[in-house]
C-alpha cells in the first residue's frame, strides 16, 4: 500500500513538472504567457463563482470579492473549496507576478456587463461638472482636453467599476494609503504626493514621476517638470495621502456624482468624451 502511495505520488509530481515545461515551451514571451495564463485564471475565477462566498469565509481579504483589491487576492491565494487555484507558484503552475495578476484583474474589469452612461446619469452634465465646477480636467485629461498632474481618465470608465469610480471621487487617498500600486494596474505611475524644498529654500508639492537612489523627477502642481538631486535638497517628504480632493455628499451631490460617473463611462463608450 506504501509503495502504491509512493508511486501515485511521484505521477502527480511528474505530471506537475511536465505540465510547467509544457507552459515553458509554449510561452517562451512572458506577455503570451500572461494572455494564456488570463485566460486560464478569469474561467477559474467565474467556474468558482458560485460557492464563493462560503469559501471566502477563510480569506481575510476576500470580502464580497467585487473591488479590485479582493479579485486580487482571490487570484493570487485562490478561493478554498472551489476549482480556483493559487496564481503563483504551486498553484496553476505559471508563477504570476503581482503586475501580471493586475493586469487580469482590469482585462476582468473591461470584459465586465457594466451600467450605461445612460443608465447611470447625465453625460452631458457630468461633462460640464469635469471641466467646470468640479475641476477635475484641471488635473485629469479624458481625450486630450485637461491637466496632466493625475493620470488620463480616457478609458477608466471601460477598466473601473461604477463602484470604484464612486469610491475613488469620495476617498481619494484610500488605495494609495493602502498601497495598491496603480503602477501594476492601468496607470503608469503611482501617484504619490512629494513635497520638497529646493537649495534655494522654495516649496515645491506636486507627485512623483520617477525616483531612483539618488534623483527624483516630479511634476508640480503648476505642471512644472523638476529633476532634483536628493543630496542637495533641504527637505523631500513623500506621502501616500492624495493631492485630489474628496468629494463629499456636501461639495458633490449624489446626482451629480452620477452624472460626473456617467461622463468617464460615455468617453470610454465612444472612445472619447463628445
Amino acid at each position: 500500500m506504501q509503495c502504491e502511495s509512493s508511486d501515485a505520488t511521484s505521477v502527480t509530481k511528474n505530471m506537475n513538472e511536465l505540465r510547467r515545461e509544457t507552459f515553458a515551451k509554449l510561452l517562451p514571451v512572458p506577455k503570451r504567457r500572461w494572455v494564456m495564463a488570463a485566460g486560464f485564471v478569469a474561467a477559474a475565477f467565474l467556474s468558482a463563482a458560485t460557492p464563493t462566498l462560503r469559501a471566502q469565509e477563510k480569506n481575510p481579504f476576500a470580502g464580497d470579492g467585487n473591488t479590485d483589491g479582493e479579485i486580487f487576492h482571490n487570484i493570487h491565494d485562490g478561493i478554498a473549496g472551489t476549482a480556483m487555484p493559487a496564481a503563483t507558484n504551486g498553484g496553476i503552475g505559471v508563477g504570476m507576478s503581482d503586475e501580471e495578476i493586475w493586469q487580469v484583474v482590469t482585462y476582468i474589469r473591461s470584459v465586465e456587463k457594466k451600467a450605461s452612461a445612460a443608465e447611470t446619469g447625465n453625460a452631458a452634465h457630468g461633462k460640464v461638472l469635469f471641466y467646470g465646477s468640479a475641476a477635475c480636467g484641471t488635473c485629469h485629461m479624458v481625450s486630450g482636453k485637461g491637466g496632466r498632474l493625475g493620470p488620463d481618465l480616457s478609458s477608466t470608465g471601460a477598466s473601473r467599476s461604477v463602484e470604484y469610480l464612486a469610491e475613488s471621487l469620495r476617498s481619494p487617498s484610500r488605495r494609495l494609503a493602502k498601497g495598491l500600486l496603480e503602477s501594476m494596474k492601468d496607470f503608469s505611475q503611482e501617484y504619490e504626493t512629494a513635497t520638497v524644498v529646493t537649495p534655494e529654500g522654495t516649496k515645491l508639492q506636486g507627485v512623483v514621476l520617477n525616483e531612483d537612489s539618488f534623483t527624483v523627477q516630479m511634476l508640480d502642481t503648476r505642471e512644472e517638470l523638476h529633476s532634483f538631486e536628493k543630496a542637495k535638497l533641504r527637505s523631500f517628504e513623500k506621502t501616500r495621502e492624495s493631492l485630489m480632493p474628496a468629494y463629499d455628499a456636501k461639495s458633490l451631490p449624489e446626482r451629480d456624482l452620477r452624472d460626473l460617473i456617467a461622463f468617464l463611462l460615455a468617453a470610454s463608450e465612444k472612445g472619447g468624451a463628445q
